[in-house]
């Protein structure tokens, strides 16, 4: 399924798509204890993607946290990669793909799109995959695929998963029957970074439970059927919220008031009022007039991207500047009615 043909009303629901590989080396233990040879497989898949195209190799442990939290928020790398002795971070100029050194396993490599597109992330990281499975062998079983750390990634290591922005489920506390109703047809519901994190924003990511005995394009094809059940879902949520009186515009009204008249914005507060505004314009009380801007905005004003590219000298200022520039652009992205 293309980006083109999802209907119009699931667009404003679906937010990204991530696809992933889980790999491991042949005869080398999943964790790597050994420097000599973590920089040796380091340098050979570095060497073999920039060959491929322009990607740039970042070692954790040569990176400033600010940086790392930024790579982290643009779910680059992984929690786990910032804690690993040699985690390292092989990332394309455009920043749809990263190949993760030494996290959970020797090899995770994804591709992020804006947007349902699944199947064409799906091409890009068989592409990386064939180029490095080229240089390395791969540890994989005859009988049950490739062997991952976890037992959830045996199979064909693909986690396949798409960003969704549900308020309506969440407003009327439905993400506990969904969640329920997803793991029953293979598929599991977690926050926005991932395992363990927090929905902030009524952000979720919906991905395949199992690998294994699945091909995948029936991993693909699933996905995007779960997704498509869930966006069902959320649109007649939010009719619902829609019939239960004024409350609810209230809400989203006074978000974007505080978004558009702030002097000081933390980024948990401008999370949970941006969430709320952008539900406005779901339940058709505000227009948003420019979708790319609104995407930028909610990345320009993250913790990490605030600290690198404003370099506030305390947690005040950081917090006068994200307001600053919340205030500078959102009347251009969400107007009122």
């Amino acid at each position: 399924m293309s980006e083109f043909s999802v209907p119009k009303a699931y667009k404003k629901i679906i937010v990204s798509t991530r696809v992933r590989y889980a790999r491991n080396l042949k005869n080398l233990p999943f964790t790597i204890k050994d420097k000599s040879i973590a920089d040796k497989i380091t340098k050979g898949i570095s060497e073999t993607l920039n060959a491929y195209g322009k990607f740039k190799t970042y070692k954790i442990v040569e990176i400033t946290p600010e940086f790392s939290e930024y790579l982290l928020e643009r779910n680059l790398i992984s929690k786990t990669l910032k804690e690993s002795k040699f985690g390292a971070a092989i990332i394309s100029e455009d920043l749809t793909c990263s190949v993760m050194l030494f996290e959970e396993d020797i090899i995770r490599q994804q591709c992020l799109k804006k947007g349902f597109y699944l199947e064409e992330a799906f091409d890009n990281i068989n592409e990386l995959d064939d180029l490095i499975s080229e240089k390395v062998d791969y540890a994989f079983s005859e009988k049950l695929g490739y062997l991952t750390a976890c037992p959830s990634n045996v199979g064909t290591g693909l986690r396949a998963s798409v960003m969704l922005f549900l308020p309506a489920l969440t407003l009327l506390n439905k993400i506990g029957v969904l969640d329920e109703t997803l793991r029953k047809l293979g598929f599991t519901v977690r926050g926005a970074l991932g395992e363990g994190s927090k929905a902030d924003g009524f952000l979720y990511q919906i991905s395949n439970e199992v690998t294994l005995g699945l091909s995948e394009e029936q991993i693909i094809s699933g996905v995007e059927d779960g997704v498509m059940r869930v966006c069902e879902a959320e649109l007649i949520a939010e009719e619902r919220l829609k019939k239960s009186g004024r409350k609810i515009e209230n809400e989203c009204s006074l978000s974007l008031a505080v978004l558009e008249n702030s002097v000081l914005l933390s980024y948990k507060d401008f999370t949970e009022h941006f969430a709320k505004a952008k539900l406005g314009c779901n339940l058709g009380y505000f227009d948003i007039k420019d979708e790319e801007l609104l995407d930028g905005l909610t990345e320009e004003v993250k913790e990490a991207n605030v600290k690198l590219k404003y370099l506030p000298k305390n947690a005040e200022e950081g917090d006068y500047l994200r307001a600053k520039t919340v205030r500078e652009n959102i009347k251009n992205i969400i107007g009122r009615k």
